[in-house]
């Protein structure tokens, strides 16, 4: 049994440009959004709005507080997997950044921004995502 997973091992290596071992890496998936939600109209801050990374229920989200001061951290733990090596810059994505005000049925979602990120891969497991993305005042 250990002969034949050596062996594997051996030939995997030989045939790839990496060996893809089962350890868990921590990735950033997206900057970390900081900024405050209030209404356009008013000035009020936006208690209670849900703020998300892609249409709401799509991806990561964040509740405002009192103050409509929100803060998203989107990072997480994964195994390691990739298609091939890259050593590269990796390609930047864009990402709508979207609130909710209300809940059931009278809620209203907005389109209320957008984020470049760098999608993780195995060679930058998001690195080029650890500098904060600080929104400033979005006006609902």
């Amino acid at each position: 049994m250990w002969t034949r997973a050596a062996l594997l091992l051996v030939a995997s290596s030989l045939f790839a440009a990496c060996v893809v071992l089962p350890i868990p890496q921590r990735v950033v998936h997206y900057p970390t959004l900081v900024g405050r939600l209030v209404y356009a109209d008013s000035g009020k801050p936006a208690v209670g709005a849900v703020v998300s990374i892609g249409p709401p229920g799509a991806g990561p989200s964040t509740t405002a507080d009192e103050r409509g001061d929100f803060e998203l951290v989107a990072n997480g733990w994964r195994f390691p997997y990739t298609t091939s090596w890259r050593e590269d810059d990796p390609v930047p994505g864009i990402a709508p950044i979207w609130a909710t005000v209300g809940e059931g049925p009278g809620a209203r979602s907005k389109q209320v921004g957008q984020l470049m990120f760098y999608p993780p891969s195995f060679a930058d497991p998001g690195e080029g995502n650890l500098t904060p993305a600080e929104l400033g005042v979005i006006r609902y």
